[in-house]
């Protein structure tokens, strides 16, 4: 690549500026930077230039890469945003994701960055020109609104019997037919077979609701074949001397009803990506618990062996030397213990021996010892017949609840159960924490609960939390067994 790239690097370490610099240059973009490491120099770094591309640490002092991406967002600087970060959770990086960022890469995998600076312009310059055919599209809309200047809207009346008796010239250019076109007096056979029978109730209603604007939309067909999505509003104005019929006024939102579906499809793909990512994140936890225990855990046994020989063959008249060596093989039982805690941390292994029920049990045991918080588990079912992914993902939603409680709730105890009832599994979690008000529910965005909902999603689960200030949390999973 030879163009010269003008980058704003939001960096803390000057190491990992240049390791990012050389990382670039080896792969052979040529590029001016700037570099800052905190909000103030950060924001007026964006409002005085205009760079081709930002590369944000996860976090700065007092700053970090999802406020650096809001500011971003919300000058419309239409910039690629790429998080380049040491280590970060895997709903942060879908939630940074969604918010805009166009990929994340974590430090320790750098050579990935020149690949993802690459799809960033691309991805950035197809946008680019897809404003520029949306604004070009938009203008024309404007021009073509110009002409016709009013009643853009297709204005149709229909006598008592719905036959047709006034149509609009942009009802006719709509729908393609002329008024005496347009004779079935039961709702001409135009209207989408699916829609007939809505449309046939809505006729009752609007002569029984004499002057009442009802709402319709349904799909009709056009002189071309074509099905197009009609909306609007029907208003029986028969009572009244100067109308003497029902008017309907529409307007055709196919345009809106695609970009609707398009968006649907969007979403969907948003939780794709999401449901890989924990995929790919529940492998790399898998691989590297297992090379903890198998290899680190296999060859502190070995040292502790190595030590227990030498303090028993070593005779030292000097209590200092055999206090070293006690020292050194308690140390040891020490790292044994942490490589074991962390193994289990990143991935149980009673979650794949023994199941669900056990993993839970075994979490809840933890916890209450970790942090001294009584956990009172019960399962009122025996082990259910769940893929991995689905006793995976019902696991870490337990233990995100969890570590929330334990961060936030402040709270004297929990308890929690496992049922099953008519093939689903429910799961409950209830705390007596400070709890937290309903308007907060609503709106507060915490990476926690935002990952549990998605967990849920992915699951097919139905997710539903309750919470009253100073009278705790009650949060109820409810997924399908199959």
């Amino acid at each position: 690549m030879n163009d010269v790239l003008y980058v704003l690097i939001l960096e803390d370490e000057p190491d990992d500026v240049d390791l990012i610099r050389y990382t670039m240059e080896k792969s052979g973009f040529y590029h001016e930077y700037k570099v800052v490491s905190d909000k103030k120099a950060y924001e007026r770094a964006i409002v005085e230039n205009d760079f081709d591309l930002v590369l944000a640490d996860n976090s700065v002092p007092m700053f970090n890469s999802m406020d650096a991406l809001e500011m971003l967002l919300e000058r419309k600087k239409n910039i690629p945003f790429i998080l380049v970060t040491g280590a970060v959770s895997e709903e942060y990086a879908v939630a940074i994701l969604q918010k805009g960022a166009d990929d994340y890469i974590l430090k320790e995998s750098l050579k990935r960055l020149p690949a993802a600076i690459n799809r960033a312009l691309e991805k950035r310059e197809a946008l680019l020109e897809k404003e520029k055919a949306v604004e070009a599209l938009r203008k024309s809309e404007l021009r073509f609104r110009a002409l016709i200047e009013h009643n853009a809207d297709a204005i149709v009346i229909r006598d008592k019997d719905f036959r047709l008796t006034y149509a609009s010239p942009s009802a006719k250019r709509l729908l393609g037919f002329a008024p005496e076109e347009d004779l079935d007096p039961e709702f001409d056979p135009s209207y989408h077979p699916d829609d007939r029978e809505n449309m046939l109730i809505t006729k009752a209603e609007i002569l029984n609701n004499p002057g009442k604007p009802i709402l319709v939309s349904f799909r009709k067909l056009n002189r071309q074949g074509k099905y197009i999505w009609v909306e609007g509003v029907m208003t029986n104005m028969l009572h009244n001397d100067s109308v003497q019929g029902i008017v309907s006024n529409f307007r055709d939102i196919s345009k809106r009803v695609d970009a609707e579906n398009e968006l649907n499809e969007v979403n969907q793909e948003l939780h794709h990506l999401s449901n890989h990512l924990q995929h790919i994140r529940e492998e790399e936890r898998m691989q590297i618990s297992r090379d903890i225990h198998d290899e680190l855990g296999q060859q502190l046994t070995g040292l502790k062996m190595d030590a227990s020989w030498l303090s028993k063959k070593i005779n030292s008249p000097d209590e200092k030397v055999r206090n070293k060596l006690d020292d050194m093989i308690k140390l040891i039982d020490e790292a044994v213990r942490s490589v074991r805690r962390i193994s289990s941390d990143l991935r149980p292994s009673m979650l794949d021996d023994l199941g669900l029920v056990a993993a839970l049990e075994w979490h809840s045991l933890e916890t209450e010892k970790r942090f001294g918080i009584p956990v009172h588990f019960s399962a009122e079912c025996n082990e259910p017949g769940l893929s991995v992914e689905k006793s995976t993902g019902i696991f870490r939603i337990y233990q995100e609840a969890m570590n929330n409680i334990i961060k936030h709730a402040q709270a004297g105890s929990i308890n929690s159960s496992l049922k099953k009832q008519n093939n689903r599994l429910i799961l409950e979690i209830r705390d007596d924490g400070v709890g937290i008000r309903n308007e907060e529910i609503r709106t507060k965005k915490t990476f926690g609960l935002l990952g549990i909902r998605e967990r849920v999603f992915i699951l097919g689960g139905k997710y539903n939390l309750e919470s009253e200030p100073g009278k705790g949390t009650w949060l109820q999973i409810d997924v399908p067994e199959f």
